[in-house]
């Protein structure tokens, strides 16, 4: 997942990682808090979330942040539930695990290692949903902070 290239600039070599970032992302708007959407998601697909170890992840500024960890996996397969509206601040903004998608509640990060899930028969299923609002499979290139999406 982590490669390596050789930056060369005015006679200094720098190594700079270059991550592949081979994840499929889905934004959900929904009112629910995310234990009842994932029994939603649980009913109604066949992805099964179940409750693991919160994940903590360091942000820009010094700042940590724990997230709440749903996640189905098989063998070639991890798909994880996260709510990208982390914190709340005294001035009534908001922390985004992910900027860049501030308008949905929920992000869905999909790992297919071999490209054997079918996204679009998800994506409808999620669609089907009555709680879920909206859901749309985001263009993962155009993200600032897709790094924070590596869990």
């Amino acid at each position: 997942m982590f490669d390596y290239q050789v930056v060369v600039k005015m006679k200094k070599n720098k190594l700079a990682p270059v991550v592949a970032f081979d994840l499929t992302v889905i934004g959900l708007m929904c009112p629910l808090p995310e234990y009842k959407l994932a029994w939603y998601i649980n009913r109604s697909t066949i992805v099964h979330f179940t409750k693991q170890e919160d994940l903590q992840v360091d942000l820009k500024g010094n700042a940590e942040l724990v997230i709440s960890n749903l996640k189905y996996e098989t063998e070639h397969i991890t798909v994880r539930l996260l709510n990208n509206r982390l914190v709340e601040n005294g001035a009534g903004g908001r922390v985004y695990l992910v900027n860049d998608l501030d308008q949905f509640q929920y992000i869905v990060t999909l790992d297919d290692k071999y490209d054997t899930f079918d996204v679009r028969n998800f994506l409808d299923e999620l669609r089907s949903i009555d709680p879920i609002q909206y859901a749309a499979a985001i263009d993962i290139t155009k993200l600032k902070d897709k790094e924070n999406l590596i869990l």
